[in-house]
């Protein structure tokens, strides 16, 4: 039933695979939407915050950015252990190193307590995507990892919008739950979920044999032989060698700043530069968030598809995608409104900001496919820590960035230069990337037919 379900899904690699692994794949998507949805729990609370414990813009961005870089550092620990060890057990211990900080920010007294539990609570967060997409390498081929790579983001988007709906709605709430509330309750319920799907995800799942994905030793598999090959030290090297891999790095960074900063600052934008209320910017920054979640899951569709034309056309897509999305984002950034906005008159920055996030984030499913079809088995864990890593680099420095610049610049400046951040991004897609992505896929290829022959 699980497979078909997955077949339906547009990843039809699963269907006949064990019902043990599928379930895997489900219930790592499901604790990923809840573990996700911590990320997301104090942007729509900074003012409350800053009131109640009298800090500056940057000093509450100073906690999302150490929340993020812990992450980052420890997702480097994790790739490695993903690339060497039981997974399966990696995703149990970092569920829970995750949740029981998460659930401790919602009774923190101090700014910084907060400090701390949101430094642990990043932990957890890190560590988990390394893995995740480890498994998905190997449970389905390059045929199908952007459809992948899709529902991991669907995930991923759902909880972002769940968390920041949890905490607009109940951030100044008298609602009482658990011996908590206001800014700190939602927290507590992000939390709890995870508590109850562990002990499930131990006692059903299996994870995938290592490079069950790769069409070239798929019939030595079958035949109970096992692809051994694990990560060494010296395989970063090779990592850094992929031009793929480097091209990624390169675009990164600067294109990740947009996404630290903008989710991140754009309801206090609206809040005091539009005179927007919190309730108001909530829902406007949830709805456009909606359209990036349609967008990385379409991306991944249509990705899947024009991989199959032609694999040159992928990074291309990417980065035409991305300069669109940033057109309509400065859009909805300078759409005029009168002094006193009510839901009427963010009809205009709200389809603006709907179209310019479902195009921006086309690239995120994709990108991330990219960099599973150039990287072999025993290094996707590693690689995919380094994308974390980069990733948050520009994610981590965006809340803290972003009120400084806020106190340097003001509100629209800060805005406008986190939307030029993705410029950058689309270049090195666009003239770089596609001359080189067939290349390394047809690499990958060569090297894992080695490796039919060594196991023979």
């Amino acid at each position: 039933m699980l497979g078909h379900l997955a077949k339906v899904m547009g990843m039809k690699d699963l269907e006949n695979k064990d019902a043990d692994q599928v379930r895997t794949l489900f219930l790592m998507l499901v604790m990923a939407v809840f573990l996700t949805a911590d990320s997301m729990l104090i942007a729509p609370n900074v003012k409350l915050i800053m009131k109640e414990f009298d800090k500056t813009a940057a000093d509450v961005g100073l906690i999302s950015s150490i929340f993020i870089f812990l992450g980052a550092g420890v997702a480097l620990l994790w790739g490695y252990f993903t690339d060497s060890y039981n997974r399966k057990r990696l995703v149990v211990f970092t569920i829970i190193l995750g949740e029981i900080p998460c659930l401790l920010t919602g009774y923190v007294k101090t700014y910084e307590q907060l400090l701390v539990v949101r430094a642990l609570t990043g932990l957890g967060i890190g560590g988990l995507l390394p893995i995740i997409y480890s498994m998905i390498g190997d449970l389905v081929s390059d045929k199908e990892r952007s459809t992948a790579a899709a529902w991991i983001g669907l995930a991923e988007g759902l909880g972002m919008v769940i968390g920041m709906l949890m905490a607009g709605n109940l951030g100044s709430s008298s609602l009482e739950l658990f011996g908590t509330q206001g800014w700190r309750l939602p927290f507590v319920l992000a939390a709890l979920p995870n508590f109850l799907l562990v002990p499930i995800f131990w006692f059903t799942c299996t994870e995938p044999p290592r490079g069950g994905g790769e069409d070239a030793i798929r019939k030595e598999l079958d035949m109970g032989i096992a692809y051994l090959k694990r990560i060494k030290l010296s395989d970063y090297l090779r990592i850094f060698r992929n031009r793929t891999n480097l091209y990624f790095f390169m675009q990164s960074i600067p294109g990740t700043i947009g996404w630290g900063v903008i989710p991140y600052w754009i309801i206090t934008f609206y809040s005091v530069q539009k005179n927007v209320s919190i309730a108001l910017a909530t829902n406007l920054s949830m709805v456009i968030g909606a359209g990036m979640i349609l967008g990385g899951f379409v991306g991944g569709y249509t990705g899947n598809w024009i991989h199959k034309k032609n694999k040159a056309y992928l990074p291309l897509y990417c980065g035409i995608t991305t300069l669109i999305g940033m057109c309509f984002f400065f859009i909805m950034i300078h759409f005029p409104l009168s002094e006193t906005p009510g839901a009427a008159d963010m009809i205009g920055p709200l389809v603006t900001g709907v179209i310019g996030g479902f195009f921006i984030t086309i690239t995120s499913s994709n990108i991330r496919a990219i960099v599973l079809n150039v990287n072999p088995p025993e290094n996707r864990g590693a690689m995919m820590s380094l994308f974390t890593l980069t990733d948050s680099l520009g994610k981590g420095s965006g809340p803290y960035l972003g009120g400084v610049l806020i106190g340097s610049v003001g509100y629209m400046a800060t805005m406008d230069i986190a939307t030029i951040c993705w410029l950058p991004c689309a270049l090195v897609l666009i003239f770089l990337m596609t001359r080189r992505y067939p290349k390394d896929v047809a690499l990958l290829e060569k090297r894992m037919q080695e490796s039919a022959r060594e196991m023979n």
